[in-house]
């Protein structure tokens, strides 16, 4: 387009091929037309299965690294170099400067990434802490090392909170750990919430709920650690206690409620 011209700085130029200016642009389009941040968690070729790299579109000033480390390692990463930030001269659309960042990020645990099963939930996870909609958190490492989605996310943070009003004797941070350390736990609670509350799903209940549960217990034989048996334990004492929620009731306007309840 012409008006991207004389829109990218000589560093960006230096940096970048066609084909990534390319996607930039779609990226920048998509933004200017419907507001919001841009995003784009990707591989390159010559990375290792534990890296991968997400850009950062937005307005206004760049965001101090301060800012976003605890953000990155709260969805299980470690911040490894950062391209940029470039500037991005939207005069042209009658916009002021666009500002690109390129975050290195190497996974914390050192595990592979599987790069299209978290891609979604990562975007999603991200936009919603920026906007301030959702907590950040050791929690949302679920995103990455059991494939959550940030709503799913949200049932366990939210079981947390009440089980340490229950004075329950173990930090967040610990209980966080403990669902991290058990990636196949974590989203088993998660199904089983579903099966029990999903109205779509709840007359499996009777019969599913248990399968999952026994499943639970079962990998718990494998967990070294007492008091993280106790947490998962707690968790399903939890979950077993529950009559109803809001979870899955919608708004006025279809869309999820802000808030969860049970």
């Amino acid at each position: 387009m012409v008006r991207y011209g004389k829109a990218f700085g000589p560093g960006y130029q230096a940096r970048y091929l066609p084909h990534e200016i390319d996607g930039d642009i779609v990226e920048i389009e998509r933004i200017l037309k419907h507001a919001g941040i841009g995003m784009n968690l990707y591989r390159p070729a010559e990375a290792a299965p534990d890296e991968v790299r997400f850009k950062l579109y937005h307005f206004d000033h760049p965001v101090p690294l301060s800012d976003v480390l605890p953000v990155f390692e709260h969805l299980g990463f470690r911040v490894i170099d950062e391209a940029g930030p470039h500037e991005v001269d939207l005069s042209g659309a009658g916009r002021g400067k666009l500002i690109i960042h390129n975050f290195g990020l190497r996974s914390s645990s050192g595990a592979g990434i599987d790069l299209d099963a978290i891609r979604e939930n990562f975007h999603q996870t991200f936009e919603q802490v920026w906007n301030g909609e959702v907590e950040s958190d050791g929690f949302n490492a679920l995103v990455a090392c059991a494939g959550l989605a940030p709503r799913e996310v949200m049932v366990l943070r939210a079981m947390c909170k009440y089980l340490l009003q229950a004075r329950i004797p173990f930090s967040q941070t610990y209980m966080e750990q403990t669902l991290i350390a058990n990636p196949g736990i974590a989203g088993d609670i998660v199904s089983m919430f579903a099966i029990i509350f999903n109205p779509v799903t709840c007359h499996e209940a009777k019969t599913k709920a248990p399968r999952i549960k026994r499943r639970i217990l079962k990998t718990l034989e494998a967990v070294e650690s007492a008091d993280q048996d106790r947490i998962v334990r707690r968790y399903l004492n939890l979950l077993e206690s529950m009559l109803r929620t809001n979870f899955y009731q919608t708004d006025t306007n279809g869309g999820t409620k802000a808030y969860f309840s049970f």
